[in-house]
């Protein structure tokens, strides 16, 4: 609800009432899938494990026992904080010149329906490397990971599918044989292309020469 203004809600509010299902539609406009509402999340700029079990608090935050005021630590080795848009805060390998295949971001997935669905490999040390490698030995033109530790291929990628610019997306999961690097997630797969000469760029550094206006709309 926080991201509408005022004015929006208090249509919404005027006039959604019992009675009027397409209401909210009119209003807000075209509501998001569960898919697209997943993949709005910002990549990890800090590289410290914050969720799951902890052998210790994140940062420099010992468990103090009250009521005293916690004594802060001194000197502390504080985690760097990541560019939003490096290789480790989104997640990828940096495979333009060993492979010929550059990362373009997370797309959406589905069970049901795959988006890459030519070939497929799968394994508990997987790695984006060797999903890369499965999907060149198939002769594709995309290569994409879902859920840590699943490697699709296809030639295609339809446009619904596609990564959406200024999107981090929903590939948090980490991958089964590199815990550096993301290899998807539910709904959400890590996809990387085909590329040659000045078009073999990452998505990061496509973000770079974006802001600089070398690249068109």
């Amino acid at each position: 609800m926080n991201g509408w203004d005022t004015p929006t809600l208090q249509k919404a509010l005027d006039n959604c009432v019992d009675g009027t299902p397409n209401c909210p539609q009119q209003v807000f406009g075209e509501f998001r899938s569960q898919g697209e509402a997943q993949a709005c999340k910002l990549p990890n700029m800090i590289p410290e494990q914050t969720n799951g079990i902890l052998d210790a608090l994140p940062g420099c935050n010992p468990p103090t026992s009250g009521p005293a005021p916690a004594t802060p630590v001194q000197n502390c080795a504080v985690p760097k904080i990541l560019a939003a848009t490096s290789a480790e805060a989104l997640g990828f390998a940096d495979l333009t010149k060993s492979k010929g295949f550059k990362y373009i971001g997370c797309g959406i997935d589905n069970a049901g329906s795959r988006t890459l669905n030519k070939a497929q490999t799968w394994g508990q040390d997987m790695t984006i490397t060797k999903c890369v490698d499965f999907c060149k030995s198939k002769g594709t033109k995309f290569a994409g990971l879902v859920y840590g530790s699943e490697c699709y291929c296809g030639d295609a990628v339809d446009k619904s599918r596609m990564p959406q610019p200024g999107v981090a997306g929903g590939c948090t999961m980490k991958c089964a044989g590199d815990k550096k690097t993301n290899c998807g997630g539910p709904d959400a797969i890590s996809l990387y292309q085909t590329c040659s000469g000045s078009a073999c760029v990452n998505l990061d550094g496509q973000a770079r020469r974006a802001k600089r206006g070398f690249l068109g709309a």
